[in-house]
């Protein structure tokens, strides 16, 4: 390359390196352009993600709690974390809920809220748990808010498991004679169907939890003798915010004996239909 070329060289590189000021206000316009875009990107991604969350935390709430969309029976008044709770070991000892038949060992039953018959659902709140015209309603004479008796099914297992108890062979005679001295009688055949239910019910909700937790076994003899360590640690539910709820709510025993005629439209269910057919 010549001088001549090499001048008119230098003086092109020059000229393009001298930005006009119409030039630098157009690539401060794009600059502010693309900061722009990509601030809305920014924003719009971060609110994705936020209304991705939401709606994966509200499927997993769904989805994985064994809670059935039922909560607003309870107005949201009921603790329903979980907390990490050990259980008891075994013993061979009773304690409060295993000694023998007494007035305390009662108490301590009645305690955890298995003597209240049960809480008013209001009637606006039926459809959604399935009630209708097959369904037990009160109107607004009976009670300030006409609705349906329910009972909460941790009352109604822990009702369940103290018939068991009551029903056992060492513990049978003491309330038999008890509900003698009460004038009550019981047909032993609803007697038999009820604590055959009992039985069916709390299957039914142990199988329906299936824990998976393990029970391993300590040593207990230096012959080689074993124990099943059973106080291990397990997620659970405040029981106390439920009894505290329905102590609150629940229609007192003396005010329960309510007897109610069906209206012409409720659906009756004949005996036959609760005996299983082989």
């Amino acid at each position: 390359m010549d001088r001549a070329e090499l001048k008119e060289e230098a003086v092109y590189l020059l000229e393009e390196s001298i930005v006009s000021p119409e030039k630098v206000r157009r690539i401060g316009r794009t600059l502010k352009a693309r900061i722009w875009s990509a601030g809305w990107y920014i924003v719009m991604l971060v609110a994705s993600n936020i209304t991705s969350l939401s709606v994966a935390v509200g499927y997993a709430r769904t989805m994985y709690s064994p809670d059935l969309p039922s909560y607003d029976a309870y107005r949201g008044q009921i603790d329903r974390r979980l907390t990490v709770r050990r259980f008891d070991r075994f013993w061979f000892t009773p304690n409060d809920f295993t000694r023998p038949p007494s007035k305390e060992v009662d108490q301590a039953w009645s305690d955890l809220g298995i003597w209240i018959p049960y809480f008013i659902l209001p009637e606006s709140l039926g459809p959604a748990h399935g009630l209708n015209n097959s369904h037990l309603k009160y109107s607004g004479d009976d009670f300030d808010t006409p609705g349906y008796p329910v009972v909460p099914e941790m009352i109604h297992h822990l009702h369940c498991l103290d018939s068991l108890r009551k029903n056992l062979y060492y513990n049978h005679e003491y309330y038999a004679e008890q509900r003698l001295r009460a004038g009550k009688t019981i047909a032993e055949e609803f007697m038999k169907a009820h604590i055959n239910h009992c039985i069916s019910a709390l299957k039914e909700r142990l199988l329906c939890t299936a824990d998976i937790g393990i029970v391993p076994f300590l040593w207990r003899t230096a012959e080689g003798d074993v124990m099943p360590d059973f106080g291990r640690e397990h997620k659970c539910y405040d029981h106390k915010s439920v009894i505290a709820w329905y102590e609150k709510h629940g229609v007192p025993e003396n005010q329960s004996d309510i007897v109610v005629i069906p209206p012409p439209e409720a659906i009756l269910h004949p005996a036959d239909e609760f005996f299983e057919v082989d």
